[in-house]
């Protein structure tokens, strides 16, 4: 049988593994050098779907392949997470759980929105992201958007998460369910900018 022929991983900064803990692997044989997202993921310690969505909204410089898969040169993949080291200024996660991607249209300067369309989606990024505040559009029904929120308040690490909900005209047992779920406010989805001024109130 023949050899199998073992791929080089990246090689990062040494200080940059070590705030990480992440432990360096041999170094790439030239700077030109394209990763996929999975080996991103590996480096950072997150999922690949983590790493999509960095891509999607424009905070990691990725190219599509032809074969329709996303990768990323070695040198911008360590610009961005030397963004991303301890130390750094951060801004802080809100998870949106919409079906509507022009929903997302706010980016504070104290915060960063991720979006996700479906439940399974939220869920993933909501344990492995540790959002500062999750909003959830009730209008979205194919996200069962009630049942999101009752998910999010059995994980471990989004029980005391702060929860907006978006929606118009709440029944009264809705309004009583929203507040089971200690929801810390409800919104118009007609008011972009009351959404902002309560994504900012409860950020603090």
């Amino acid at each position: 049988m023949g050899k199998t022929k073992r791929r080089n991983r990246p090689a990062l900064n040494p200080q940059l593994a070590a705030a990480y803990g992440v432990k360096l692997p041999a170094p790439p044989t030239d700077s030109g050098k394209y990763l996929s997202p999975s080996e991103i993921a590996r480096l950072l310690n997150v999922t690949a779907s983590a790493v999509t969505q960095w891509i999607y909204h424009h905070k990691l410089l990725a190219t599509k392949c032809a074969a329709g898969g996303w990768i990323a040169k070695l040198e911008d993949v360590k610009k961005f997470m030397a963004a991303r080291v301890p130390g750094a200024v951060r801004k802080r996660c809100v998870l949106f759980a919409t079906a509507k991607p022009d929903m997302v249209e706010f980016q504070g300067k104290s915060f960063e929105s991720v979006f996700c369309r479906n439940q399974s989606d939220a869920l993933l990024k909501a344990n492995e992201m540790i959002p500062a505040l999750v909003i959830i559009d009730l209008a979205a029904e194919e996200l069962e958007p009630w049942r999101l929120a009752e998910k999010l308040r059995r994980l471990k690490k989004t029980k005391d998460c702060p929860l907006l909900l978006v929606g118009d005209g709440l029944t009264e047992t809705e309004l009583d369910k929203a507040a089971e779920l200690k929801a810390k406010g409800i919104v118009s989805a007609k008011d972009s900018a009351a959404v902002l001024a309560e994504i900012e109130r409860l950020l603090g």
